[in-house]
């Protein structure tokens, strides 16, 4: 599926602290990418030489290399739905065919959606209400590419992990320790391996809760600022405290507001499981400077997407308030 993106969802939540049951990559995602009974869905689907169909051959895995054709990966009543709203083709409009996977990611990732629908979200496939103007369907295309981007690893987060970072993230996530001979060795037991059943356990580790530092404080005043927001209104989304998270005895990243550390996607709390698998007793070496940093930049992508909740809620009651009367 090269160059493809997926939306990664859950076919129904079996832990009552779910967190957000779909997730977005471009990588070519596990099924146990989340808690098992996962869906992945292509946004685009590669389209097979038309040779190969004619003649009611069943194409190889490898058959689409060197055809770029694709088509849009809509049922028929969403592209009815998007005929209502414009006159262009979800097949070679790509941008209007991903559109509605977008609009869909955006609601998934809303706070409000989440609580409104927990017992369709815990059984089976929830409802997406889809806008009825393609005004809507663009402001909610926009926050899902958003979120998409910032759930994406391989995507640069302009400003959150890549150029010039916005005050906020400055201080988020960063490796602290002692000045000289600075371990990147995971021994403070966040998991361990049973070598029998082949599986990794998550352990305690080793967090130490404390109060947002002065500096720390600062650059959330200032970022909030610049957000055209009040302090109050960041720390309400990321959490009155902060968290110390220790990879060993002495080396820590500092600095990882509770929100942000209790923030699980498809049934796993995110950082804790980052951590689990690279405990060195279960990954067998130290992490390199490159694993840490990427550590830091999926707390900032975290952060970010928390920052991004109040909008998506004003987009979700706007088209709760009128959508599509079908959905």
């Amino acid at each position: 599926m090269d160059g493809e993106s997926f939306l990664i969802v859950r076919r129904f939540a079996e832990r009552p602290k779910e967190g957000r049951p779909a997730f977005f990559t471009s990588a070519l995602p596990d099924y146990h990418l989340l808690r098992p009974n996962v869906a992945a869905i292509p946004l685009r689907l590669r389209t097979s030489p038309a040779e190969g169909i004619a003649n009611g051959k069943q194409s190889t895995m490898y058959e689409h290399l060197g055809h770029n054709g694709t088509t849009a990966n809509l049922s028929q009543g969403v592209r009815q739905y998007l005929a209502a709203l414009t006159s262009a083709n979800p097949d070679e409009d790509e941008e209007l065919s991903r559109s509605v996977w977008y609009h869909a990611l955006a609601i998934l990732y809303t706070p409000l959606y989440l609580s409104e629908h927990v017992s369709a979200v815990r059984t089976n496939w929830p409802r997406i209400p889809l806008p009825a103007t393609l005004a809507a369907l663009q402001h909610s295309t926009q926050l899902g590419m958003t979120a998409g981007q910032l759930l994406d690893m391989d995507s640069a987060a302009l400003g959150i992990t890549t150029g010039k970072l916005r005050k906020e993230f400055t201080l988020l996530g960063r490796v602290s320790g002692p000045q000289k001979g600075l371990s990147l060795a995971i021994t403070a037991g966040w998991g361990h391996s049973q070598k029998e059943k082949d599986i990794v356990m998550p352990g305690r580790g080793i967090e130490k809760r404390r109060d947002f530092t002065a500096d720390e404080q600062n650059a959330i005043a200032e970022g909030a600022k610049e957000l055209g927001v009040e302090p109050e209104d960041v720390t309400a989304l990321w959490g009155s405290q902060t968290i110390d998270i220790y990879l060993n005895n002495e080396t820590f990243w500092s600095n990882v507001p509770e929100a942000v550390w209790e923030y699980a996607i498809g049934g796993y709390q995110v950082l804790k499981k980052w951590l689990s698998y690279r405990e060195r007793q279960v990954l067998g070496r130290d992490i390199s400077k490159d694993e840490a940093r990427e550590f830091t930049h999926i707390v900032r992508r975290i952060a970010a997407l928390l920052l991004l909740e109040p909008e998506l809620e004003k987009s979700y009651s706007a088209v709760k308030a009128n959508c599509h009367p079908w959905s």
